[in-house]
């Protein structure tokens, strides 16, 4: 009670509700509850009718009820004590402790009221809630604004992406830099299709520059390596979940990328033992959830670390062939093909001829070889996965660069293969009717095909490399021995020399060590000259000739081969054509043999996956058989016309490699591959520029085919659409950047006019010296050269071609038109331009004359025949019609020629004059020479009708053209008149005999 006087709050004079509800919420808040309290109990008497400081009905119901449960139970208690009379003491005061409860429940209720009430937002007034609504409404739009331009920017840098792409190909480092900084950024944001670019960066970790190589190592330690985590153990799981995602779904060539960049995490310990223990967990299914591909992949990237460190498949070969050529092996064909891969890390890369310890071998018995030989000889009837051949290429690979004696364990694979063929087939025959051919599954077949291709590639690579090295390094071996007894032998005799003090041994002894050493150092390369002709001879002659399993095999393959109607199916045949290109590989007796099969088998095939395996078996071929194939090469070109792309891909890449590594020589044949620069499909079209590029680098290869890749593409037998034509021609001579090569080019092309026979091949060749930048040599050679191409002036195309160099050398645009050079290229290239002029002047007059003479020449063989058939119908009638004609042309001919006299001059009536002279002259003779009267004359009002173009000269040098332009035409036309004469002479003769 003192504390609640010493704390009492009074109502103060005219305050308001509102107020003293804050007042008590602020106490509330300070925790000073009698100021509360006090501050309540005086409201509640100063305005009693205010609700804030009371209970409202629907509260005091609930109190009501609360308080008859209480009367109920203190009845009952009632009842109870009615019993037990003893406790009535303690009854009431449990009553007396209910009522305090109850009212300090009510007075926190009422408090609890006040408070929210005070905190709770006011409701605004009508002004400030339209206010309010305003700027809610404001809100709506500045966010849906805000969504609507994210929407646009996203689609914005999703159409980029493939133009940001393209930039990772750039010859600018900087836009290569950029590129790669947008899609490491894009990939964080998680932008769709982000990963096109991750990956498309794969192919620049082989790039020569060193930014560029940091910066993709950079950005994929960003991506995939550093990972924000708590534990290693957690890291180390991210990190290799994240190195398989990007593995899964990879390409050839992004995992060879992916090679050289995880062997760069290696070596630069990014990548650790905890990784190679996830890793290692993955591939033998420990770890919970983990899937199938994930196996494959965890033994992929094992594969690719031993690259930095070889021990993780060395100390792991029991792992490796227990989980990856056991039983899941057996099931799961790509799973054993990637466990022998990992195996193949093993093998150096390199062997060395002066190692001192041999390369590592396992025996016939080894775990490794036995599976894998339960792999290929009962894999050969697992029908359902279709991987068993490239788990076959890598098995054979690992029993030919492991084991001993590779040769007898492979060829006893070969034969349990055909054992079980045979039992099979024997079971069948048991059970079928006898005397029908045996019948072998074609997928059995086809496997079995690969198996002896495959077995011969792998031998032939086994004799080559391996064997070789291993008797080069044998024999090193040798020398070094030899060389340290001499040595010591020498030391030895040098010290006895000493002994004795013999100056004439110790002068001696140098040169006959010299003498030992070059003998020694001949004996070593016969021994390796002998050592490759011992191969060669066991590849000719022993490995497909003779009683071997091989040669054996031979027939099935070249049976399937030329019977493509016996044996239709395409997996078939395009396992025994790779076979039969594989055998071809071993010897070149046997390659020259059946060559031509092969090449009608890529002719012939209708499949184009048959067509693109060989294209690049004949590449292999090439490179080791050139003299053999040579013959054939431009049927490898054809194969740039095919309609299947992968075809055209093939050979283009296949023709690339053969040239640029001068295996073939460039002939005119090249013009195919330049037609591939406007090929529809876009990687092709890429390939084409770059092999022009790489092409143009070697010294003046380019340039020597140059003219023939013109002539070639501008042969109308090619039928190249002549746009496609300057397209291809625009790339290939901006290759091109000598000056003395392009005035040279300048001179053959314009030689090259001379043997044209179509306006098509004028206007293609004239474009290309449009193309070319002039210097004042250029020009001089292309004046000189001015004869050759005179007389095509009157062609349009020509003329506008020609036009452009004058443009382009005004304007200063070429290489050496400059300075001093310019003034006398001006001068020259003005008085080229008037002899133009005055040719193409000359030329279209020429060129239009020609055009009327010969269509009158066919006019005139339409009258011809239709005056025989005339003729044939009537043979007088014809007669004397033919005699009438000829009176009245002659008549005609008369007054045109009086009407001629008066129109011309006095130069012209001396060659009349001789016409009159002849009128006492019989008939014929006259109507001859009215005739030829005649045409002369109508030709003269021809050639009035004719526009000729303004001359620059002008004056003089303009009459002179015309005067020559019209005695040619004359010529032409004195022609035809000669022509028409003998007709109508013949007319009159063979009317008059009828007559």
């Amino acid at each position: 009670e003192n504390e609640v006087e010493t704390e009492s709050e009074k109502v103060w004079e005219k305050a308001t509700v509102g107020e003293i509800c804050e007042r008590i919420s602020g106490f509330l808040e300070k925790n000073a509850f009698a100021k509360a309290l006090s501050l309540l109990k005086d409201a509640q008497t100063e305005i009693p009718e205010e609700i804030s400081f009371k209970l409202e009905e629907t509260e005091a119901m609930e109190e009501n009820a609360t308080d008859d449960k209480s009367d109920e139970e203190e009845n009952a208690t009632d009842d109870k004590s009615d019993e037990n009379d003893s406790d009535d003491e303690d009854t009431g005061a449990k009553k007396a402790h209910g009522k305090t409860q109850e009212e300090s429940q009510k007075l926190m209720k009422i408090f609890k009221k006040i408070f929210f009430t005070v905190k709770r937002t006011p409701e605004p007034s009508m002004s400030q809630s339209q206010n309010q609504s305003q700027e809610e409404l404001n809100k709506q739009r500045m966010l849906v604004q805000y969504l609507t331009d994210s929407v646009k920017f996203s689609k914005i840098i999703h159409k980029s992406l493939p133009i940001v792409a393209q930039l990772l190909g750039s010859k600018q480092s900087t836009d290569i830099l950029e590129a790669i900084d947008f899609f490491v950024s894009a990939f964080e944001f998680g932008v769709l299709n982000a990963m096109i670019g991750v990956r498309r960066m794969l192919a620049l970790i082989w790039s020569r520059e060193s930014t560029i190589k940091d910066a993709v190592v950079g950005a994929y330690k960003r991506l995939y390596i550093n990972v924000e985590s708590n534990s290693v153990r957690s890291a180390s799981a991210a990190i290799s979940q994240n190195l398989i995602a990007l593995i899964v779904g990879a390409t050839l060539g992004e995992l060879t990328s992916m090679e050289k960049l995880v062997s760069e995490f290696v070596a630069s310990k990014d990548i650790g033992k905890g990784v190679f223990t996830v890793l290692w967990e993955y591939f033998t299914g420990v770890l919970p959830g983990s899937r199938p591909e994930d196996a494959r992949a965890a033994i992929t990237l094992l594969g690719m670390c031993a690259l930095s460190e070889v021990s993780l498949i060395t100390s792991n070969i029991q792992v490796i062939v227990d989980h990856g050529l056991g039983e899941k092996g057996q099931l799961d064909f790509r799973l054993a093909q990637h466990a022998c891969q990992a195996l193949l890390r093993m093998v150096p890369t390199k062997l060395k001829q002066d190692d001192p310890n041999p390369p590592t071998k396992f025996e016939a018995e080894h775990q490794i070889f036995q599976q894998l030989e339960k792999l290929l000889v009962d894999g050969v009837e697992f029908k359902q996965d279709q991987h068993y051949m490239p788990m076959a290429k890598n098995a054979l690979m690992v029993i030919y660069q492991l084991g001993e004696s590779p040769d007898t364990f492979a060829s006893e694979i070969i034969k349990k293969v055909c054992l079980k063929i045979r039992s099979k087939q024997q079971a069948v025959v048991t059970v079928a009717p006898a005397g029908g051919d045996w019948k072998v599954d074609t997928y059995i077949l086809s496997r079995l095909c690969f198996l002896a291709g495959q077995v011969a590639l792998c031998q032939l690579n086994y004799l080559d490399v391996n064997v070789f090295n291993e008797l080069k390094r044998r024999n090193h071996m040798r020398e070094v021995k030899v060389e340290k007894d001499k040595k010591e032998k020498k030391d030895l005799e040098k010290k006895k020399a000493k002994s004795a003090l013999q100056r004439s041994t110790a002068l001696e002894t140098p040169r006959n060590a010299n003498q030992e050493e070059d003998d020694m150092s001949c004996v070593g390369a016969e021994a390796d000259d002998a050592e490759a002709e011992f191969i060669r001879h066991v590849c000719e002659k022993e490995i497909l000739f003779g009683p071997t399993l091989l040669t054996a095999l031979t027939p099935v393959i070249l049976s399937i081969c030329s019977n493509p109607t016996k044996y239709p199916n395409s997996d078939l045949r395009a396992s025994a054509s790779l076979a039969l290109s594989k055998f071809m590989l071993v010897s070149s007796e046997f390659c020259d043999k059946h060559l031509q099969l092969l090449f009608t088998v890529l002719e012939k095939a209708t499949e184009p996956v048959i067509r693109a395996n060989l294209i690049i078996a004949l590449g292999d071929l090439s490179f080791r058989f050139p003299n053999t194939v040579e013959p054939w090469t431009p049927r490898m070109y054809a194969r740039l016309h095919d309609d299947s792309i992968s075809v055209r891909s093939n050979t283009l890449t296949v023709l690339t490699h053969l040239i640029l590594n001068d295996m073939i020589k460039v002939k005119g044949q090249i013009s195919d591959m330049a037609f591939c620069i406007v090929d529809e499909d876009s990687r092709i079209s890429g390939l084409a520029k770059l092999f022009f590029s790489e092409l143009s680098k070697k010294g003046n290869t380019l340039y020597n085919v140059m003219p023939d890749i013109v002539s070639r593409l501008s042969d109308p037998e090619k039928g190249i659409v002549e746009d496609n034509f300057r397209m291809i021609m625009k790339y290939i001579i901006g290759l091109i950047e000598k000056d003395k090569l392009l005035e040279s080019l300048v001179e053959k092309l314009c030689h090259r006019f001379r043997a044209t026979r179509t306006e098509r091949q004028w206007r293609d060749i004239a474009y290309c010296l449009s193309l070319f930048p002039y210097s004042d040599r250029s020009i001089k050679k292309l004046a000189d050269n001015f004869p050759c191409w005179s007389d095509k002036l009157h062609e349009d195309s020509v003329y506008d071609s020609i036009c452009v160099i004058f443009a382009g050398v005004k304007k200063g645009v070429g290489v050496a038109v400059g300075g001093a050079g310019r003034g006398e290229a001006k001068q020259l290239m003005e008085e080229l331009e008037t002899k133009v002029e005055e040719a193409r002047a000359k030329g279209v007059v020429d060129h239009t004359a020609e055009k009327n003479a010969q269509a009158a020449k066919d006019g005139k063989k339409k009258g011809k025949k239709g005056g025989e058939e005339g003729a044939r119908k009537g043979k007088r009638r014809s007669g004397e019609k033919g005699k009438k004609r000829v009176e009245s042309s002659d008549s005609e001919e008369e007054e045109e020629e009086e009407q001629d006299d008066a129109e011309t001059g006095p130069e012209e009536r001396t060659g009349k004059s001789v016409d009159e002279s002849d009128e006492e002259e019989p008939r014929g003779k006259r109507g001859k020479a009215g005739k030829r009267g005649k045409k002369i004359e109508s030709s003269d009002e021809e050639s009035e009708e004719v526009s000729v173009p303004e001359k620059r000269g002008g004056g003089k040098r303009g009459m002179e053209v015309e005067k020559s332009a019209k005695k040619g035409k004359k010529r032409v036309e004195e022609d035809q008149i000669d022509s028409e004469d003998d007709f109508q002479d013949k007319r009159v003769r063979r009317g008059g005999r009828k007559k």
